[in-house]
């Protein structure tokens, strides 16, 4: 989950904190988000992290590729979605919403 109040910072406070940045990043397993010039810019992620992301975007990819091809439609392949939320440790949208 994000913490607006550690996980944001300008590329200035980056570069004076860069190794307790890093070190923090790969502790927590949160990614910083980067501004330069008040937007967004970049966003720093722990490597492993960031391997575990794209596997599990490909994975999703895979689902969604085998539903089409089973000609069903993507709603139904709630079980595949709510398997990738949990794997992500992140909580799913209300669909009510």
């Amino acid at each position: 989950m994000l913490n607006i109040m550690e996980d944001i910072t300008s590329v200035t406070k980056l570069r004076r904190n860069l190794n307790n940045q890093i070190t923090k990043v790969r502790k927590n397993k949160r990614p910083l988000f980067v501004t330069a010039n008040g937007e967004a810019a970049v966003v720093v992620v722990d490597a492993s992290e960031y391997q575990r992301m794209t596997d599990l975007l490909a994975t999703g990819q895979e689902i969604m590729a085998l539903a089409e091809e089973r000609g069903k439609d993507v709603f139904e392949v709630e079980e595949g979605i709510d398997w990738i939320y949990q794997q992500l440790n992140l909580p799913k949208p209300n669909a009510n919403e």
